[in-house]
C-alpha cells in the first residue's frame, strides 16, 4: 500500500501531538487530557502523560495517524488498525474498556481500512470498499448506528448501514460525524447543539446521518471540536458550527453592551425582551478566502483552522489568544492568511485545542501555539508568570476570592521540533520526474530488500508502475506483466492507443523494458506465457515483426492460442508466417532410454 491523500502523517489532538517517523514509526508527545491543560493534571497514568518524545513499539510499518482527546489510532500499510491511550468509553475499539497501555491491534470485520480518525471519544474508519465504521461513545448519536434504544457505547467497529455509497473521508468532532461520500455530499450526526450538523437549528442528538446542504460538490471536510469546514469542487471554503466558549462571549459582549447602554437612559423601566445573538453558524456559510490554486488539506482546531494549497502554502484563521495561528500576534482573522516564516513548502498541517503544527516536504515539523508546560516539545523562552488572586465584589453577600495561574508561554511563530524528522515519501506514480528519481533510487537497494518488497506486493497487490519496476528488478517477469495488465484504465486507455503514445513516459518504457526481458529470458515457457498475456491485452503492432526472437515466437502461438495476435492485421499476419524462422536454440523433447517402455 503507498501513501494517498486520505493518510496524514501527523495529528494533533486537544494537547499532545503524533507524528509518523522517517522509520514508519509512531513517536508522540504532550498529554493525553481533554481541553486546556491545566496545572493538577493527573501525571501517574502512562495513556495520559507524555512530558516528552515517546515512541510506541510496534511491530509494523504506519502510514497514517490520527489523535483523539485520549487516544490515539495508527493505519498500517497493510490496512490494519492499532489503538494507543485512554478508553473510557471504548474508543479504542479492542473490545473493553480498559486503558491500552501498549497498542493494540483493533481485530474485527471491517477488513482492510483506508482512513481512520480519532474523535475525543469515538472513533471511525473506512475500508478499501468504502464502507465506513464507528465505535465508542455513542450518547448523541455521533456513531451514526441508532443505538437510540440502548444509549449503550460501541466497543468494537460497526458498520454504518444507513449511508448509501462510498464513503471516502471521514471526520470525527466533539460529539458529531461527517461522512463524506464519493459523490460530493456531505452527511452528519451526532450532536448539533452548535450547529454542528449544518441545517440550521438546534439538534440535541442524531442517531442516523442526514445531508448537509452545502451547495456544491465536496472534496474535503474537516472537523475536530465544534466548527466543520468543507472545499468543494470550485475551491470554495464552507463552515457550520461555532465552539461554545466563542457563543457565551458574544452574549456576554452583548449583555454588557446593554447594561452600559441602560445606565446612559433615565428611565427605569425593566426591559423584557430576551437577548439573543446571530444563528449563522447553524447554517452552512461560504468562507470568502483568497487561497491561490488548488486546496489539497484542510484542518481544524477548536477556534482556529487552516489550509495548503497545491503550491505547499500554509494559511491559518480564526482566533489567535494563544498564537496559535503562527504569525507573532494575538490578532483574530476572520479569514485565511498565508503564513510566510518560515519559507517552506508545507505537506500537512494539523490543528489542536490552542496550538498547531505542521510538517514540510522534507519532514521537518514545526510547531507554535499555547506551550503549557512545554507540552508543545520545544522550549519557548518565556517563564510562566507567578499566580495571582482576581477578588469578584457582588451587590449580595461577601467578594469571591480566586486564585489563577498566571499566563503560560506561548510560542508565536512556527519552531522546529529537533528530535524528530517526519515521514516523507513523494508520490512516484504519475510524474515522470519523480518516478526516474524512484527508480534510481530502488536500484540502489539491496537484491534481498527487492526480493522481499516484491513478494510483498504479491500478498498485497498494489497496481502501479513502481510495483512493476519492482518486480522488474526482483527478476519476476510474469508477476511484472500481470501487474501491468491491472494497471487502471483511465492509465491503459491513455497508452495503448499507438498514435498517442510519448517516447520517455513511464507507461511506454515500462513495456519496452518487458519486451527486452522477454526477448532475453531462455526459457521458453516463460516467454510463451509472457508474450501471451502481453499480446492479449496492449496493441503492439509491428513490435512482434521486427524483433527476431518474438518473429520466430509468434507462429507458436498462432497455432496454440490464435486469439493471442487478434491485434494484427492480415498483411502484418502474413509477414510474421512469411519469416518465421524457428529458433535453432529450440530443439525437442530429450526422453531418456530407461524412460522408454515398449509396448507389444
Amino acid at each position: 500500500r503507498f501513501p494517498s491523500e486520505a493518510d496524514s502523517i501527523i495529528s494533533s489532538g486537544s494537547n499532545f501531538t503524533a507524528v509518523v517517523t522517517s522509520e514508519e514509526g509512531i513517536g508522540y508527545w504532550g498529554e493525553f487530557s481533554p481541553g486546556p491543560l491545566k496545572s493538577k493534571e493527573c501525571e501517574k497514568s502512562l495513556g495520559q502523560r507524555a512530558s516528552r518524545l515517546c515512541v510506541l513499539d510496534l511491530p509494523v510499518r504506519i502510514c497514517s495517524v490520527s489523535c483523539g482527546t485520549e487516544h490515539l489510532l495508527c493505519l498500517t500499510i497493510h490496512g490494519k488498525v492499532y489503538a494507543f491511550g485512554r478508553n473510557r468509553f471504548g474508543q479504542c475499539g479492542v473490545g473493553h474498556t480498559s486503558e491500552i497501555t501498549v497498542a493494540a491491534e483493533i481485530v474485527d470485520n471491517y477488513g482492510s481500512a483506508r482512513a481512520v480518525c480519532a474523535g475525543h471519544y469515538h472513533s471511525a474508519l473506512i475500508n478499501e470498499e468504502g464502507y465506513a465504521f464507528t465505535w465508542g461513545w455513542s450518547f448523541y448519536g455521533q456513531l451514526g448506528i441508532n443505538t437510540r434504544s440502548s444509549f449503550t457505547d460501541e466497543l468494537v467497529p460497526s458498520l454504518v448501514k444507513s449511508l448509501n455509497g462510498r464513503v471516502i473521508s471521514v471526520a470525527c468532532g466533539y460529539a458529531h460525524t461527517l461522512f463524506l461520500m464519493e459523490s460530493g455530499v456531505v452527511y452528519s450526526c451526532g450532536n448539533g447543539s452548535y450547529g454542528q450538523l449544518g441545517v440550521g437549528a438546534e439538534i440535541k442528538k442524531r442517531f442516523e446521518p442526514e445531508a448537509v446542504p452545502v451547495p456544491n460538490k465536496v472534496l474535503m471536510i474537516a472537523s475536530k471540536y465544534f466548527h466543520c469546514l468543507a472545499v468543494s469542487e470550485g475551491q470554495k471554503i464552507y463552515c457550520w458550527g461555532a465552539n461554545p466558549q466563542a457563543l457565551k462571549m458574544k452574549m456576554f459582549v452583548k449583555r454588557r453592551l446593554r447594561i452600559e447602554t441602560d445606565k446612559g437612559t433615565s428611565t427605569n423601566v425593566k426591559r423584557n425582551d430576551k437577548l439573543t445573538i446571530s444563528n449563522s453558524h447553524l447554517t452552512v456559510t461560504e468562507l470568502e478566502h483568497m487561497v491561490q490554486g488548488r486546496i489539497i488539506h484542510i484542518d481544524a482546531g477548536y477556534s482556529h483552522s487552516a489550509v495548503i494549497n497545491e503550491y505547499k502554502n500554509l494559511y491559518t484563521w480564526g482566533k489567535s489568544l494563544d498564537m496559535q495561528l503562527g504569525h507573532g500576534n494575538k490578532k483574530e482573522q476572520e479569514e485565511p492568511h498565508q503564513l510566510f516564516e518560515p519559507a517552506a513548502a508545507w505537506d500537512f498541517v494539523s490543528c489542536g485545542y490552542d496550538f498547531t503544527t505542521a510538517v514540510t516536504s522534507q519532514g521537518t515539523i514545526y510547531v507554535w501555539g499555547r506551550n503549557y508546560k512545554g507540552h508543545l516539545g520545544v522550549e519557548s523562552g518565556v517563564p510562566s508568570s507567578v499566580s495571582r488572586k482576581i477578588v469578584f465584589k457582588t451587590a449580595k453577600g461577601p467578594s469571591k476570592t480566586i486564585e489563577v495561574a498566571g499566563d503560560s508561554p506561548c510560542i508565536p511563530r512556527p519552531t522546529k521540533f529537533p528530535a524528530l524528522i517526519a515521514f516523507s515519501l513523494t508520490e512516484v506514480c504519475f510524474d515522470e520526474v519523480r518516478r526516474r528519481s524512484f527508480i534510481d533510487f530502488v536500484k540502489k537497494m539491496d537484491s534481498n530488500a527487492i526480493s522481499d518488497i516484491s513478494s510483498e506486493l504479491l500478498r498485497n497487490p498494489v497496481y502501479c508502475l513502481p510495483a512493476i519496476y519492482m518486480h522488474l528488478l526482483a527478476g519476476d517477469l510474469i508477476h511484472a506483466i500481470e501487474f501491468l495488465i491491472h494497471l487502471p484504465s483511465r492509465e491503459i486507455e491513455a497508452i495503448a492507443d499507438n498514435n498517442n503514445e510519448q517516447e520517455g513516459s513511464g507507461f511506454f518504457a515500462s513495456i519496452d523494458i518487458i519486451w527486452d526481458l522477454i526477448c532475453k529470458h531462455p526459457n521458453f515457457t516463460v516467454q510463451s506465457k509472457a508474450i501471451s498475456n502481453l499480446l492479449s491485452t496492449f496493441l503492439v503492432g509491428d513490435r512482434v515483426i521486427k524483433n527476431k526472437k518474438l518473429s520466430a515466437l509468434a507462429p507458436l502461438l498462432l497455432i496454440s492460442k490464435p486469439d493471442v495476435l487478434c491485434s494484427l492485421n492480415s498483411s502484418e499476419f502474413l509477414e510474421i508466417l512469411e519469416k518465421w524462422q524457428p529458433d535453432p536454440s529450440f530443439h525437442g523433447l530429450q526422453v531418456s532410454q530407461n524412460s522408454i517402455q515398449v509396448c507389444r
